[in-house]
């Protein structure tokens, strides 16, 4: 990437008060490291939290040169907080946008290396991927490694002879060329998003690599992911895929049967 590019990064939040003085710590070591090379910008998007993580966000970055702070008294879901972050960075012109989760599951400081692998001129996402085959897993969740793990193959299987199939669809850290959001029409608001973006990009004819990047437990709070509901999302979408394209192999739909089957 070249440097002086300007860059976005894109950080929905919902009652992560007990996690913010961890976030703080990494946004302002990820910024010194790029602030000289790079146009940098933090965008946090304050979804309708209803603990003090409001407050917080105020009196650290109130005032600040590199975050902007967008506040919403009604939690729109992670998806809308993403949607609202995206219209901010096509509005104000930046050319590359990267999101991220605000709690511990993924390394801020893993921004940079984001940035330093990125080519341009061969590649429109740089996509983390927990299911990369150089990476370690032994610190996946065990509940997000079923859901994601178990969609991600189906995914691959239903979109097998339609994109290059990838190793996940649904991790939220990823660097975007501006275009790729551009182009897309978004209608999730929920934790779908993530996939929603990613298959739309494939099938799109967008460029991706993937890179190996881990997932942690959180250190501090709860995940707001409502897992159920995650997966009949899933399940949902799936449905849509095999209808808007007419996928002609009617064999992927015996494994969506099988997933409902144990989960339900």
């Amino acid at each position: 990437m070249n440097k002086n590019s300007k860059i976005a990064v894109i950080i929905p939040i919902y009652n992560e008060e007990d996690t913010l003085p961890h976030l703080f710590y990494r946004i302002d070591g990820v910024y010194k490291i790029l602030k000289d090379d790079y146009q940098i910008k933090f965008i946090i998007v304050n979804d309708g939290s209803k603990d003090n993580s409001q407050q917080l966000l105020v009196n650290k970055y109130g005032d600040s040169s590199f975050v902007d702070i967008i506040h919403y008294p009604e939690n729109s879901g992670f998806g809308g907080a993403l949607k609202t972050g995206f219209k901010k960075t096509l509005e104000e012109g930046y050319q590359f946008i990267i999101t991220i989760d605000a709690d511990t599951n993924y390394d801020h400081f893993l921004i940079p290396y984001f940035i330093y692998e990125f080519k341009p001129d061969e590649e429109d996402i740089l996509a983390g991927s927990p299911w990369h085959p150089e990476i370690v897993r032994n610190n996946f969740p065990f509940i997000r490694y079923i859901l994601s793990y178990s969609m991600s193959l189906i995914y691959q299987f239903v979109l097998r002879n339609k994109c290059k199939p990838l190793t996940c669809y649904s991790a939220c850290l990823r660097l975007y060329k501006r275009e790729v959001i551009a182009n897309l029409q978004i209608e999730s608001n929920d934790f779908l998003t993530n996939t929603e973006i990613m298959t739309k990009a494939l099938l799109r004819g967008y460029r991706v690599r993937e890179l190996p990047v881990s997932v942690n437990y959180r250190l501090f709070g709860i995940s707001k992911m409502k897992f159920t509901q995650t997966i009949l999302r899933h399940i949902k979408y799936l449905w849509y895929l095999y209808k808007l394209y007419k996928l002609k192999d009617n064999e992927h739909l015996k494994y969506v049967r099988y997933l409902w089957n144990i989960l339900f």
